[in-house]
């Protein structure tokens, strides 16, 4: 009796330590259980969290893009209205431009040389027969003067160089209607020259040549620039005007007959 009593307490003392295992057992794995839930729950709200901003930048993306493709648009717009729009005509200056200009005078043709006023050519006295916009430079000395009914000759020496006084006469003949039908240019023992040959108007002459269609150039040019020691630059001009030619030879038929 006293032994089965034994016994029974064993098994029960062994019940009571396995129930204890039992018991722990399933505390831990309650624990280990609740702890994996709660990382699983974290983990979906940062899934959460990272999609919603990838569709944030989805959508920002979107209007960037379309934010050039308006700013494209845009430019393709502007470029096609300035091919289209015709240019502005040129207008003439208002008398508040004229004042400005005059108060302001632009800077001299020819790379530096003005054009002589009247009185401002040193030397000999200029041809009558000269005409009025015939080009001088300013601070020219005539040396030596030769006049006809119908042309002139006129030689100047000028403080210049060769260049300024060359490009000078260039830049005033083509503004004054001349045109150039013959250029020779060169060096002469170290010195630079050159000499052109300009046209200027046409008229039907009524003395010589006598075919009364006969049509020739009304003015006719020879130009020399030359380089001289020690320095400065002398010009030779021989200017015609065969209508004054024509006139002429016109008068003296008339008295002739």
């Amino acid at each position: 009796m006293r032994a089965d009593r034994k016994g029974t307490v064993a098994r029960v003392a062994r019940v009571g330590r396995l129930s204890v295992v039992v018991l722990v057992a399933a505390f831990v794995l309650a624990g280990c259980g609740g702890s994996t839930g709660t990382d699983e729950s974290g983990l979906r709200a940062e899934n959460k969290e990272l999609r919603q901003e990838n569709e944030r930048l989805d959508e920002e993306v979107g209007r960037l893009q379309g934010e050039v493709g308006r700013l494209q648009g845009e430019v393709e717009d502007a470029r096609e209205t300035a091919e289209a729009e015709p240019e502005m005509p040129a207008t003439e200056p208002t008398a508040q431009e004229d004042e400005v200009r005059e108060a302001d005078p632009e800077e001299p043709s020819g790379g530096g040389l003005a054009v002589a006023g009247p009185g401002d050519v040193g030397g000999e006295e200029l041809p009558e027969v000269m005409p009025d916009d015939f080009p001088i430079p300013a601070g020219a000395v005539a040396d030596y003067v030769s006049e006809m009914g119908y042309n002139f000759s006129l030689n100047f020496v000028i403080d210049s160089d060769f260049e300024t006084t060359r490009d000078f006469y260039d830049e005033q003949l083509v503004a004054q209607g001349w045109e150039e039908t013959d250029r020779t240019e060169g060096t002469v023992e170290g010195l630079k020259g050159v000499e052109t040959s300009w046209e200027r108007g046409t008229y039907l002459p009524e003395g010589s040549p006598r075919e009364p269609d006969y049509e020739q150039t009304k003015e006719s040019l020879t130009l020399g620039v030359y380089e001289i020691e020690p320095s400065g630059v002398a010009v030779e001009i021989f200017w015609t005007d065969y209508e004054l030619l024509g006139d002429d030879e016109g008068q003296e038929d008339q008295q002739s007959s």
